[in-house]
C-alpha cells in the first residue's frame, strides 16, 4: 500500500491509496467545516441534496441511470463529526478499469460525477436549491434527528458530550438541532453549500490499483476556478476542571450510566496515542478488559460495559447499561477498576490479551476501502498519517509501565444518566 498527498486547490487536497487487492475503485471528498450550533444543521443538509440530483442529473431517475451505465457504481452521502469539526462526505465507487470489459475509462467518468454533483448542483432558475428536493431531504433532516432518541445509549453519549463541552464544538450533534431543521430554508440550505466549497478544508481520498495521477489532473481541472479562502480549524483537548453531572428521566427500561474522562494523551502526539489506545483496552475495550470481566461478568451490575478513546479530544467514554437501582454501585465500580488499573493491579497476561485485541482490531481497518477510508479520513487535520502498520508497531513498543502511568492521568470529568421515568 502507497500514499501519497497531492495538492489540488488552496486548502484541497488529494489522499491517494494505492492498493492493487482491491477490484474496485473509491474516491470521496469530505468537507471539514467547524463544528457550530449555528450552522451545524444548514451543513447537515448538504451532502443529502448533493448526493441526489445534480444540474446534469436533475432527478434521482437520471442520476440512478447514469450510475447504472458506469457498471453499476455506487453513490453514497454521510455527515459525521472528529472533535470539533463536522465532516461532509460524497463517495462514489466504481468498478477499477483494470476490468472495464471494453477498456473504458469508469474511475474518470465517476470522477466526473462526483466533482459535477459537488459543483453543480440541481439548483432552480432563482439559483436556489430546488424546493422539491429541498422540501424532502428536509424532511428527511427532521426525521433522522428525532430518530436519535430511539438509540438511547447514543443519545445518552450525546448529552455527556453537550454536558462537558458547553454546546460547542464537540458538544454539538454533527447532524443539528430539531427546531433548527424544522427551521431550515432553501436561501439557508444554498447559503451553507456555497460557503462549505469556500470556506471548508477539502479532502478527496482516493483507492485504486492506480496511482490517482489522472484523478489529481481532473480534480485541478475542475476546482481552477473555484475561489478559496480556507477556514481555520482547531480541536481543544478536553479540560474540565470539575466533575460535571447530569441526568434526564425517560420511558426506557434500563438506564443509561455514562461517564467521561479525560487522559494526557491527543493528536498529534502519536506515542502517547499508542499507550492511550492500550489503556482504553485494558479498562474497558474488549472481552478481557477489568470493565467487562469484573464490573460485567464478575458482578453482574451492568448489561454491557465498555471504553472508547478518543484520541481528538484527549477522552475516553465509558457507557453502561444498568438497571436504575445499581446505577450508584456501578460508578463506585468503574472508578475502583480504574483504580486498581492505575495502581498496576492487573496481570501481564491481561495486558497481553488486550494488546493482541487492539493490534487485531487495528489490522482490520486494511481490510475494506471503506475502513481505511474512515481511518485516513480521521487524521485529515493531523500530519503526517499513520497507517494502520505504523499504529501497530506503535501499540507493540508500550511497555507495562507506560500503561499504568497513561492510566494515572486519567480523571472523570463527567457523569450522564439517563433513568425511567419516576412512577
Amino acid at each position: 500500500m502507497i500514499l501519497e498527498r497531492i495538492s489540488v486547490a488552496d486548502g484541497a487536497e488529494l489522499l491517494t491509496i494505492r492498493d492493487a487487492r482491491f477490484h474496485t475503485a473509491r474516491l470521496s471528498v469530505t468537507l471539514f467545516l467547524p463544528l457550530s450550533p449555528e450552522t451545524a444543521t444548514e451543513n447537515a443538509i448538504v451532502p443529502e441534496l448533493l448526493s441526489h440530483a445534480g444540474k446534469d442529473y436533475p432527478d434521482m431517475t437520471v442520476l440512478s441511470r447514469r450510475l447504472c451505465a458506469l457498471y453499476g457504481a455506487g453513490l453514497s452521502s454521510s455527515v459525521a463529526s472528529v472533535g470539533d469539526c463536522q465532516m461532509l462526505t460524497l463517495t462514489v465507487s466504481c468498478i477499477d478499469n483494470r476490468f472495464a470489459l471494453g477498456g473504458e475509462d469508469t474511475v474518470g467518468a465517476c470522477g466526473e460525477l462526483l466533482a459535477d454533483l459537488l459543483l453543480c448542483p440541481h439548483l432552480a432558475a432563482d439559483g436556489l436549491f430546488d424546493e422539491t428536493d429541498f422540501l424532502q431531504e428536509k424532511r428527511c433532516l427532521c426525521e433522522r434527528i428525532a430518530a436519535e432518541v430511539n438509540d438511547k445509549s447514543v443519545y445518552a453519549r450525546h448529552r455527556l458530550e453537550a454536558l462537558l463541552c458547553g454546546g460547542n464544538g464537540f458538544g454539538v450533534p454533527f447532524f443539528g438541532d430539531g427546531k433548527r431543521a424544522a427551521a431550515l430554508t432553501r436561501e439557508a440550505a444554498t447559503a451553507a453549500w456555497r460557503r462549505a466549497l469556500r470556506e471548508a478544508h477539502i479532502q478527496f481520498f482516493y483507492t485504486a490499483a492506480d496511482d490517482g495521477a489522472a484523478v489529481a489532473a481532473l480534480l485541478k481541472k475542475r476546482f481552477a476556478d473555484i475561489k478559496r479562502q480556507p477556514c481555520t480549524l482547531l480541536t481543544v483537548p478536553l479540560a474540565v476542571d470539575t466533575v460535571r453531572r447530569g441526568e434526564e428521566h425517560m420511558a426506557v427500561g434500563q438506564a443509561k450510566l455514562t461517564m467521561g474522562f479525560s487522559i494526557d494523551a491527543h493528536e498529534p502526539d502519536k506515542a502517547r496515542i499508542a499507550a492511550a489506545r492500550l489503556t482504553a483496552t485494558l479498562f474497558g475495550g474488549c472481552e478481557h478488559s477489568l470493565l467487562f470481566r469484573h464490573v460485567r461478568e464478575e458482578m453482574s451490575l451492568c448489561y454491557y460495559c465498555s471504553a472508547a478513546f478518543n484520541r481528538v479530544k484527549g477522552m475516553i467514554t465509558v457507557r453502561s447499561g444498568v438497571d436504575a437501582a445499581d446505577v450508584g454501585r456501578a460508578e463506585k465500580e468503574i472508578l475502583r477498576q480504574l483504580a486498581r488499573m492505575q495502581a498496576g493491579e492487573f496481570s501481564d497476561d491481561t495486558l497481553a490479551a488486550a494488546r493482541r485485541r487492539l493490534i487485531g482490531s487495528l489490522r482490520e481497518n486494511e481490510d475494506l476501502q471503506s475502513s481505511l477510508f474512515s481511518w485516513y479520513r480521521a487524521q485529515t487535520l493531523y500530519t503526517p498519517f499513520v497507517t494502520p502498520a505504523e499504529a501497530i508497531r506503535d501499540i507493540e513498543r508500550v511497555t507495562r509501565e507506560q500503561v499504568i502511568d497513561m492510566a494515572n492521568t486519567v480523571r472523570l470529568c463527567g457523569v450522564f444518566t439517563l433513568l425511567p421515568e419516576e412512577e
